[in-house]
Formats: C-alpha cells, structure tokens, sequence
C-alpha cells in the first residue's frame, strides 16, 4: 500500500529544492520532462490503459477516470502546456 505520508513529505522536499532553484535549472527539468513525453508516447498510453483498467476494475467514478485518460492529444497538449511553462520569464 502506497505510503501517503511518505509521498506528501517528498513532495514537500521536492517543492522546497523547486522554488529554490534557478530559472536555467527548472528549464532543464521542464524541457527533461516535455523530451522524455515525447520519446515515449506509446509507453506511456499503455501504462495510462493499464492504469484506466485498473480504475475501472476499482469501480472508480467516471469522471476521475476521465480525468486520469491519456490519449494522443492529451499527451501533445501536456508537452505543448510544458514547453509554454518553459517559455516564462520564471516558470515555476
């Protein structure tokens, strides 16, 4: 079982380490993320159906398993939002 506390407290480092690091560091992490998206699109929509299977089989409501489908376009339009975040004067 996933270990809530756990994944709030390394969120909470890795938010502190975010905000203090510099705008040339969070564009290689950003621009690290938009790459590894686009190089792997077909492995991470099988992954997404496995995880939609797994909601479904958990009878989760639609709409959260809306929420959490990847598709084609979905996946563009996160590395398009990612590049735009990039872009900024300061993106994060």
């Amino acid at each position: 079982m996933i270990n809530v506390r756990f994944l709030a407290t390394k969120a909470s480092e890795a938010a502190r380490t975010l905000a203090l690091s510099s705008t040339e560091a969070k564009n290689i992490m950003l621009n690290n993320i938009a790459t590894a998206l686009e190089t792997n699109p077909s492995e991470i929509l099988r992954a997404n159906m496995r995880d939609i299977s797994a909601a479904k089989a958990k009878k989760m409501p639609d709409g959260l398993i809306d929420r959490l489908l990847l598709n084609e376009n979905r996946l563009k339009n996160m590395i398009a939002e990612i590049r735009n975040v990039e872009s900024l004067k300061d993106p994060v």
